[in-house]
């Protein structure tokens, strides 16, 4: 599926679009979605709320896993948050590994805050992410 048709799909996905998640990239192996973080993101303690971040997991997943007449949940999920973002926009890679012609697992990693296939351009471009 060509991003544009995947954009136009996802665009249903109302949770996570109505919550400013975006879809930046997918092709068969990868897919990345982005959140630019808002007030709306903040807990009651002004941090960002542990279900944005895991809501931008779960779309990269859904991204790749998903599709017109194509239908997959997650069985089990984990999320470790290491550090806490106060602002700028997260992005999460997610990456398929497949075994026997069936999908063995598909992970959103957290690996840096941007994907290596993202142009240097748009990375000196992006706000770089502060810890608290």
């Amino acid at each position: 599926m060509d991003i544009e048709t995947a954009r136009k799909f996802f665009s249903n996905d109302r949770f996570a679009t109505e919550n400013g998640v975006t879809l930046e990239e997918r092709d068969e192996r990868h897919a990345v979605a982005s959140l630019a973080l808002a007030e709306r993101h903040r807990n009651a303690h002004g941090g960002v709320m542990g279900g944005a971040i895991f809501t931008l997991a779960d779309f990269a997943f859904a991204a790749l896993t998903n599709g017109p007449g194509r239908s997959t949940v997650a069985q089990q999920v984990s999320v470790s948050f290491l550090a806490a973002p106060s602002h700028g926009r997260l992005y999460v890679p997610s990456v398929g590994m497949f075994f026997r012609n069936h999908a063995g697992s598909r992970e959103p990693r957290w690996t840096n805050p941007f994907p290596s296939s993202y142009s240097a351009r748009k990375r000196k471009s992006a706000p770089e992410l502060s810890q608290k």
